[in-house]
């Protein structure tokens, strides 16, 4: 008013109209920009927190997912191994049964060899004209008896090779075992293996006393035995020593053939045939008058060592 006044001048002389105008559109702008801005802010955190949750779903979501993906691989090597399980039963009883059937064929020709050689001295023995003679006759038909005897006792023995599948076994434990129904009282022994197990048919305990039973039978000249093992590539060798006078050369295979010694129930024939049932291999790698050396060697897949926490 007092520019007026003093002036003689209107407001509307210093401000034009249309400026009010912009001005008042301005403003509104800026009240519609922060009350959109309000908005936009707000919208972006409702937003944000639902993305937020659905993160935490994808989250858990994955980790159920992967606890299910684990749970299914842990089944998947469980069903690989069970397979794999049953595969080398099959094979071993596979090989068992063929072990049944030599074994079978072999006992069936000697008891037929026995009866064949029995008929031959009966009738000698009836066309005897002493009695000392006919007295020969008959122990030589009663040692072709016994054998017939022997044959039928290993028999039966032995009729269950096979029937159960193999199964994983101690080493050491099985070896102290079998040699519990030897005297070795005499022999100082020394093991240096680690506990280890190998898969193998239930009659093992047989075949570790038929090798043990070898060095036995050298007697007195006998008078240690050690056990030790060398890790090969995919094999391990468990090798069972002892001095004394040892295998001569020519006999090294002799020993593992189904005549040597007779068939007493510890036949070095018989351990071979039960430990290669699962694969695992026997022979005798002595030096002669050195004492007798076995090596018994086991595939990669048919042994373990026990970890043991100390």
């Amino acid at each position: 008013m007092s520019m007026q006044r003093w002036y003689s001048i209107t407001a509307e002389e210093i401000i034009p109209a249309f400026l009010w105008w912009i001005l008042g559109g301005v403003a509104s702008l800026a009240s519609l920009f922060v009350m959109m801005s309000y908005l936009l802010r707000r919208e972006v955190r409702r937003k944000t927190a639902e993305l937020a949750r659905q993160n935490e779903e994808l989250v858990r979501k994955n980790e159920e997912l992967r606890a299910a993906y684990d749970q299914l691989t842990a089944m998947d090597e469980e069903l690989k191994d069970n397979f794999y399980q049953l595969r080398k039963s099959e094979s071993a009883l596979i090989q068992a049964r063929k072990k049944l059937n030599l074994l079978h064929t072999l006992i069936s020709q000697d008891i037929r060899n026995a009866f064949f050689n029995l008929a031959g001295f009966i009738q000698i023995s009836k066309e005897s004209e002493s009695f000392d003679e006919a007295k020969i006759i008959f122990e030589k038909e009663e040692k072709i008896l016994q054998s017939v005897q022997d044959n039928l006792s290993f028999s039966e023995k032995y009729q269950n090779l096979g029937i159960n599948q193999p199964r994983w076994q101690n080493f050491e434990y099985v070896l102290l075992s079998a040699i519990s129904h030897l005297d070795l009282s005499h022999i100082s022994r020394r093991i240096d293996l680690p506990d280890i197990e190998i898969f193998a048919d239930p009659l093992l305990e047989d075949a570790f006393l038929s090798i043990m039973d070898a060095i036995a039978r050298q007697g007195d000249q006998v008078t240690r035995i050690g056990l030790s093992c060398q890790k090969n590539a995919d094999t391990i060798t468990i090798i069972i020593e002892s001095d004394g006078q040892g295998i001569p050369a020519n006999e090294k295979e002799q020993v593992f053939k189904w005549e040597y010694l007779g068939k007493s129930g510890t036949s070095l024939f018989l351990a071979r045939e039960i430990l290669s049932i699962t694969d695992i291999s026997l022979q005798e790698t002595g030096e002669p008058d050195a004492g007798i050396r076995f090596e018994i060697t086991v595939p990669e897949s048919e042994y373990r060592i026990v970890e043991t926490n100390e």
